[in-house]
């Protein structure tokens, strides 16, 4: 998911009473589609107009041949689904109601949202890059680029406070963790080196893809990473995106 909130394991035993966090939905709306963006969403979110005219709307009257079609659920959370996604599909193509095919309607339409599911699954990484507390967009131009855009205004990745306070106190405890590699004490370093390498190879961390990148700053530009760890402080204490922005 791009908000990265990782899903429950199924073998856990809390997984039943923490799977109402979720949602198992239709990536094309089942009956009818909306338009986005919406007034309210251009009002917060102005810069959206430099490139509304390159968006579309899915098919009004949405995709009932594909209600049962399993390749067309994809599971979220709550915010995401329910207060962004709903029934909202924003393409770059034309719209088309009448094709079963997958592939057949992701030519024609160029739907802008990701599909992170199955063998032709969208990257997140390959669209949305990290520094620091922050989302870009990774493409530097074309489709692409739009997409990544598109996917970032549209669940407000970059703006979400409860997103920005998650990656911040992330970026807290990763920089302390850097920092203790190079303790003196064996036990404290042994420590340190275990949580970063799960970071790295678990897939079920909150916020993942910004942690990593975070450890990557951190190897490759240690100022650079120093400056992120004290505006993610800065935040935590004031929950002023504009501290993170300035960094950008």
């Amino acid at each position: 998911m791009s908000c990265e909130f990782p899903l429950p394991k199924v073998d856990s035993s809390s997984a039943d009473k923490v799977a109402v966090d979720y949602d198992v939905e239709h990536f094309r709306p089942k009956s009818r589609v909306t338009p986005w963006p919406t007034p309210d969403v251009l009002e917060r979110r102005p810069a959206i107009k430099g490139y509304q005219g390159a968006i579309s709307m899915g098919a009004d009257k949405g995709y009932l041949r594909l209600a049962f079609d399993p390749f067309n659920y994809v599971v979220s959370c709550k915010v995401c689904n329910s207060s962004y996604k709903a029934d909202r599909f924003p393409i770059a193509g034309q719209p088309d109601s009448r094709s079963r095919k997958r592939s057949s309607l992701d030519a024609g339409e160029k739907p802008l949202l990701l599909f992170p599911f199955g063998e032709k699954a969208d990257d997140p990484e390959s669209f949305l890059v990290f520094e620091g507390a922050f989302v870009r967009p990774r493409p530097a131009a074309g489709h692409d680029l739009l997409r990544a855009q598109t996917v970032i205004d549209f669940f407000e990745l970059d703006t979400r406070e409860g997103l920005l306070e998650g990656r911040c106190l992330l970026i807290q405890i990763l920089w302390h963790k850097l920092e203790e590699r190079a303790a003196p004490d064996p036990q404290t370093k042994a420590e340190a080196e275990s949580f970063l390498d799960a970071m790295r190879k678990r897939q079920d961390f909150l916020h993942l893809a910004c942690g990593r990148a975070f450890i990557d700053l951190f190897e490759q530009d240690r100022e650079r990473a120093r400056l992120w760890y004290r505006a993610a402080g800065r935040f935590l204490a004031s929950k002023d995106p504009a501290i993170l922005r300035a960094l950008s």
